[in-house]
Formats: structure tokens, sequence, C-alpha cells
């Protein structure tokens, strides 16, 4: 059964999404983990392993962190959890710019979290120039809530 269900969510990864993250998305958080104490850092990323899909919502406006194999989580630990379980948390809002030629591409993104995990990265304008942009950076990053 297992062998199964193995098959379908990696098929279905390969159909619809996986778990990479995108250069700017990774840009993003971190500079989020600059934020973040050493067990913060640390466990973020633990989560981001734990992951096994990522799905974008159109025009790349939502990253939104999943495990299909464990839709409920139930296989984490207390300790593979932030300390904050609230519920549709903001943890990080920040502008990643960058610029194309003469062109500067500036985006407000925020990130939450979400009963004590990771959950999305929320972009207030289509993506798809940030993956062409050089020279990103991120501008009035700030932390909203600690997780």
């Amino acid at each position: 059964m297992i062998d199964i269900l193995d098959f379908f969510s990696k098929t279905y990864c390969k159909l619809v999404g996986n778990n990479k993250l995108r250069y700017y998305e990774m840009f993003c958080l971190d500079e989020w983990k600059k934020h973040l104490n050493n067990d913060e850092k640390d466990l973020l990323e633990k989560q981001l392993s734990m992951f096994d899909y990522i799905s974008r919502e159109p025009y790349g406006l939502k990253t939104v962190f999943y495990s299909i194999r464990d839709p409920e989580f139930k296989s984490w630990g207390k300790k593979d959890f932030f300390s904050n379980l609230n519920s549709d948390l903001k943890v990080f809002s920040g502008t990643i710019v960058g610029h194309i030629g003469d062109i500067e591409i500036s985006i407000e993104f925020d990130i939450f979290a979400h009963k004590g995990r990771i959950f999305s990265i929320e972009f207030k304008n289509e993506t798809k120039l940030l993956m062409q942009a050089e020279g990103l950076k991120i501008l009035k990053g700030r932390v909203i809530n600690q997780v």
C-alpha cells in the first residue's frame, strides 16, 4: 500500500509541481532566516526538508508547502513545529527587487506560518519576471510575528 501511495505521490508531483523552491522563493526565505535564532533556522530547514510538495497558484502569487504523504502532519513530533501554534500567522514581510537589463522589478511578499509550520509565501504581483531577474535583494524586510 505504501508503495502505491509513493508512486501516486511522485506521479502527482511530476504532473503539477514538485518540492523544489524557485530561486526567488529561497531568496525570500533566506532573508527571513537572517532574523531567526539558530534553533528556529534549524527548525525551518528541517520543515522544508519534510515537505514533499510545493504548490504554486496561478501567476506564482502564492507558494504553499504540503506533505502529500502526511497531509495532517501526524508523523511530525512536537519538536518539529515552531512554538507559536497560531493559525494564519504572518511572520515576515518584505519587497524583493531585481532587474532585467534597465527594468527594475519590485514585488512585495509575506511569509505565513500555520499551526507551528511554515505554510506559504504570498506575492502581491505575478512572479514570472523574477525568474529572469538578476541582482535580487530584499528591501524593507521585517519580522511581523515571532514563530
